[in-house]
């Protein structure tokens, strides 16, 4: 029986855990907040704690102490021990928090969490990975691009066998089918970088222009 066993194996090997936890210590150090899964997130929390505790008392020691747990990785044990140790100088613990997220990963159903500080730099601060965008479905989508076109001062046309965008009336976008290019009648109504219009129009200039 496996009591009071506490080591997380995460379907790896030994060699493989090391690296995945100075992987995610760094990266939570450069970012302040990164997402992983819920069970990663628990497994390395008191070991990116105790780094911050080492930090913050900054000798020698210490930091080759927390060079070492971090790969050698100058970059993060210089922000460890200048950045993070004076902010958490006054804090007895409890550095960082895990935020359980409602959607789990595509693919495995795994649950999905944000592993952050719980004090954060102002620019990492304005910065919210949580803040999801829904790819929506296909029909979701082509209203969502529809809805650029009237703004753009655009408006749709349906015929007989072709489909159209007349552009404040004056210029006339057509379409066979839907895997064709776009032609216009006035090559100066906007360009192939106009990005104002969905990704997919694209303009034809006529035959000697420039």
């Amino acid at each position: 029986m496996r009591h009071r066993v506490k080591t997380r194996k995460l379907s790896r090997t030994g060699a493989h855990r090391t690296a995945l936890a100075r992987n995610m210590a760094c990266a939570l150090i450069e970012h302040e907040r990164i997402e992983t899964t819920l069970t990663k997130a628990k497994a390395h929390r008191s070991y990116v704690e105790k780094l911050v505790t080492l930090a913050k008392e900054n000798t020698l020691h210490n930091y080759r102490r927390a060079l070492s747990l971090l790969g050698n990785q100058e970059d993060a044990a210089h922000k460890l021990f200048h950045v993070l140790g004076p902010r958490f100088k006054d804090r007895p613990g409890g550095y960082t928090r895990i935020i359980k997220l409602a959607k789990p990963r595509l693919g495995d159903k795994a649950d999905r969490a944000l592993f952050e500080f719980v004090e954060r730099s102002p620019e990492e601060a304005s910065f919210d990975p949580g803040i999801e965008k829904a790819r929506g479905s296909r029909r979701g989508r082509r209203a969502r691009s529809a809805q650029a076109w009237p703004a753009a001062g655009l408006r749709f046309q349906r015929g007989s066998g072709a489909r159209g965008v007349v552009l404040s009336g004056a210029t006339t976008l057509t379409m066979s089918s839907p895997s064709s290019a776009w032609s216009s009648s006035r090559s100066e109504a906007w360009s192939d970088t106009d990005h104002s219009l969905p990704q997919r129009i694209r303009t034809s200039r006529p035959a000697g222009s420039r």
